[in-house]
């Protein structure tokens, strides 16, 4: 009798799945770091409603802009030689539409009503004289159309006042304001350190920077070279603040049936925002006095409700009427 052979289920073999060639893992999602990183980037980019420039050089801006510089940098009497060389300076530009003709009158006016203040107070007339004639460069690129070329100057002090007092720092702002006025980026950049470099280097030989001329001229490079890209994004995250602020503040209004236009609630929102950030730079511009803050932080806030009433609006585009469809031409018969 033959021995019965257990059977054992059929197993089909096993498809080996090979890797595809140049297959790309699942992308995984950002970390919190980049997330962090790409918020701060989107929050930073101006809004039409943050946008901020002019149709032509501003007067207003100017001279709001001289109260706040003048006296963060020389006191009440820089008030004074600011106002001037900001209103001749923005005339300049207007009726010759040219940049540098504006910056080349601003300084000399700077630079005569500071050698005037010297005479009449017994101050030094040099020095006085520079730090007047850089004021009065600066407030032709504070009152710019340009809300880039406003905030580059801005934004570089907050730099080049860490390390260089008084008017000196500003030699930072001219290269950057002057640097933002360029289409490239890498315009900006260049032109902007060596602008600033320049200017810094000289007052640096002069003895009215310390340091000498390396250590001034590599200061005030860096902030000509930081400035057009750091100032703007700082100015334009207070600026959303505000529009922030006063979007959430229009929502409550309107829940209370008490009608507040956009624009009178973005410059209702402007005055925390403002205070917060000249909280930080006007203490800095100003040699780290605390009056500063105050006086500053009131103008800044009176200055970006001057922007916000009297921005360009956004263009809309002009839509393109449909081209009318022409019947097909009859055949002739054949």
């Amino acid at each position: 009798m033959l021995a019965t052979i257990p059977s054992t289920p059929f197993v089909p073999p096993q498809t080996l799945t090979l890797p595809t060639i140049g297959a790309q893992p699942p992308a995984q999602p950002p970390g919190a770091l980049r997330r962090a990183v790409e918020w701060i980037d989107e929050y930073s980019r101006p809004r039409p409603a943050t946008a901020g420039d002019f149709a032509q050089h501003d007067y207003g801006q100017a001279l709001i802009h001289a109260v706040e510089a003048g006296f963060a940098f020389m006191s009440l009497r820089g008030v004074a030689i600011a106002a001037a060389a900001g209103i001749t300076s923005t005339f300049v530009v207007r009726h010759t539409h040219s940049r540098a003709a504006g910056l080349v009158a601003g300084a000399i006016t700077g630079g005569l009503a500071a050698a005037g203040v010297a005479a009449a107070t017994g101050s030094s007339p040099l020095a006085l004289a520079v730090g007047g004639t850089l004021l009065g460069a600066l407030q032709c690129l504070r009152g710019d159309r340009e809300s880039n070329v406003r905030d580059a100057s801005g934004g570089a002090t907050m730099l080049t006042g860490l390390f260089l007092p008084g008017t000196t720092k500003i030699a930072g702002a001219l290269g950057a304001g002057i640097g933002a006025s360029c289409k490239s980026t890498a315009q900006k950049a260049v032109v902007g350190a060596a602008v600033a470099g320049a200017i810094g280097a000289a007052l640096g030989a002069s003895g009215l920077a310390p340091g000498g001329p390396l250590f001034a001229g590599a200061i005030s490079a860096a902030g000509g070279l930081i400035g057009p890209f750091w100032g703007p994004r700082f100015s334009q995250t207070f600026s959303k603040l505000a529009n922030d602020a006063g979007t959430a503040l229009g929502g409550v209004a309107k829940r209370h049936d008490i009608g507040v236009s956009e624009t009178t609630a973005n410059c209702l929102g402007a005055f925390p925002a403002q205070f917060a950030k000249e909280g930080i730079r006007s203490f800095i511009n100003s040699d780290f006095n605390p009056g500063a803050i105050v006086v500053s932080g009131l103008l800044e806030s009176v200055e970006l409700i001057h922007i916000f009433r009297n921005q360009k609006q956004p263009t809309q585009p002009t839509p393109t009427p449909p081209t009318p469809t022409q019947p097909p031409a009859s055949q002739p018969p054949h």
